[in-house]
């Protein structure tokens, strides 16, 4: 009960005011909140002083429970059971509705990510990651063999039995290692967890062909040969068997994608954009403070404004500086600098041609949808990218940039590896390091995280809906048919065929699975002739009763003839 009350605290302290405040600053309508969460903040107001109530609604909620393990020397983490999350998962109707549309991953957002281990650095030091994983892997054995027992909210036949494993694990290049079981130094040796590359190769060979590609046969090999001579690890780059090899059909080889974020976001793009910045310092095209300044006066969009870049420090043009931008706003930076300083920089300058290169590679590996011809194309640009920034910048050759070598087989083999990155769940850890670093908890700082968190997935997900609306909607107001510009209005009636005295909300926002549009936002909405049409949103109108809504865009068109 101590537990208890104490999550109590942290939900009153964390949870309730803030919603409290959105509340009263928005003039929400309790009326307008899903049957359940509005019972859930009820209750929480009714029943603030009696944590043993609270309890007991987070119980009927289908909150689940963590697990402490204690391992040889009496330390412990935190473990919440997969099975009676996955349970849980699929104790809701828009989950199958969602499976049998195809489309979970579009209404998927950081709501749905949930924790299963908790464990302190120090105690993964101590022990092998077999003996911190096994709880986790036990679980992931029996989902594989026995599966779980859910009702079909769909068919309404009965129970289903449904069965899963691990498709593929999601890390940043150090996590991936040590999961894997493969050396984790990035500056000597063996680097990369594809082929067989040597640190000192990464400034001589620039095609994916020079290299030796690892399989799951010959990574086999390697683990028994190590496991048999411990001085082999630094002739093969492995360490050990990887502690998910026990699952069929797992290969470390196949399982651990590359991180889009982490490769590109925060090691190639950074560096890139470090030598574009101490090229124009000292051939005296522009300054770092000229590039501050503009961007200080550039108009970012309110889509670009939560990722809007920091100021670049002075030292960014030397050897020792660096562009310290996170993931979102090195992006940010990258896709606005013709915008910032493209007309003080000559379209046939060198460092300007590789820009326009680096952009194009970019596109293709951060778009949501691939055609396979594409591949052929990314593959070349990669290559000339790379042999020509050998020559720019020696001195910024990261393994990082090896790694782009393997990406359009990767994205052969994995799909669209914007799918896989690791963006969401960096949001989500920083929720978790944020509860950490203010509850100053002294005492088991896991089990506190995990409580938070839980009780957090339980409010997300305590509403009939456990994806992402399919429309949620912002501040509105009530409008007229014949208030509305005459184009929208012909539309709506021909068009749509909606009764002239229809109920019809002007929307200043509004999401549709996972995706913000907001009036005056502008989006890129196709290509004619190799020429970009954006769209600007100038009015949404939402028509209809709840389950039942349809979201009209009224928006103005323009191509651009010329592009940079």
């Amino acid at each position: 009960m101590d537990d208890t009350i104490g999550l109590f605290t942290s939900i009153q302290g964390d949870i309730l005011s803030s919603l409290e405040s959105k509340i009263k600053d928005e003039h929400i309508d309790l009326n307008d909140i899903p049957t359940l969460q509005r019972d859930f903040l009820i209750n929480i107001w009714s029943d603030l002083r009696n944590p043993e109530v609270f309890a007991r609604h987070c119980n009927d909620l289908g909150m689940v429970q963590p697990k402490t393990i204690y391992l040889s020397d009496y330390s412990s983490f935190q473990y919440v059971p997969i099975l009676d999350t996955l349970k849980h998962f699929f104790s809701h109707r828009d989950v199958w509705m969602a499976m049998a549309e195809n489309n979970v991953a579009e209404k998927t957002g950081i709501s749905d990510i949930t924790g299963a281990l908790v464990v302190k650095a120090e105690t993964i030091k101590k022990h092998c990651l077999n003996e911190i994983l096994a709880p986790l892997i036990k679980d992931i054995q029996t989902f594989q063999t026995e599966g779980i027992v859910v009702q079909n909210h769909v068919r309404m036949t009965g129970d289903n039995h449904i069965f899963g494993s691990v498709a593929t694990i999601s890390a940043d290049n150090l996590g991936a290692h040590q999961l894997g079981g493969l050396r984790m130094c990035f500056s000597s040796g063996r680097i990369c967890r594809f082929c067989m590359c040597m640190y000192s190769d990464i400034k001589n060979k620039c095609k994916e062909a020079d290299f030796v590609l690892r399989t799951p046969a010959v990574h086999s090999m390697h683990v028994k040969a190590v496991a048999q001579d411990g001085s082999l690890t630094a002739s093969y780059g492995v360490a050990r068997d990887c502690v998910f090899n026990v699952l069929p059909g797992f290969s470390t080889v196949t399982a651990f994608p590359p991180d889009l974020m982490h490769d590109c976001l925060e090691g190639v793009v950074p560096k890139f954009l470090q030598s574009i910045f101490r090229y124009l310092h000292i051939e005296g095209i522009c300054s770092i403070a000229l590039i501050n300044e503009r961007l200080k006066k550039f108009k970012f969009g309110k889509t670009e404004q939560r990722n809007k870049p920091r100021p670049l420090p002075g030292n960014v043009v030397l050897s020792s500086g660096k562009v310290s931008l996170s993931a979102s706003e090195t992006l940010c930076l990258f896709r606005v600098l013709p915008f910032v300083i493209g007309d003080i920089v000559p379209t046939c300058d060198e460092a300007w041609r590789l820009y326009v290169l680096m952009s194009n590679i970019m596109e293709i590996i951060l778009a949501p949808s691939l055609h396979a011809d594409v591949l052929d194309k990314l593959k070349i640009l990669i290559e000339e990218f790379y042999s020509k920034f050998t020559k720019f910048a020696p001195d910024l050759i990261k393994p990082k940039l090896h790694f782009l070598l393997h990406y359009p087989r990767l994205i052969q083999m994995y799909g669209p590896l914007r799918h896989l990155w690791c963006m969401r769940f960096e949001s989500f850890h920083r929720k978790i390091k944020s509860i950490a670093r203010n509850c100053q908890n002294f005492k088991n700082i896991c089990l506190t995280v995990t409580k938070r968190i839980q009780a957090l997935k339980c409010y997300e997900q305590c509403n009939e809906s456990c994806l992402t609306d399919d429309f949620a909607s912002f501040i509105s107001k009530p409008t007229k048919m014949n208030l509305l510009p005459r184009e929208v209005e012909e539309y709506l009636q021909c068009d749509m065929g909606i009764d002239a005295d229809a109920n019809l909300l002007l929307v200043s926002q509004l999401v549709e699975n996972g995706v913000t549009y907001g009036v005056d936002d502008i989006f890129l909405l196709n290509f004619f002739d190799d020429k970009p049409m954006f769209v600007k949103i100038v009015d949404i109108v939402m028509s209809g009763c709840l389950g039942q809504k349809s979201v009209i865009f009224h928006m103005k068109c323009t191509v651009v003839i010329a592009v940079i």
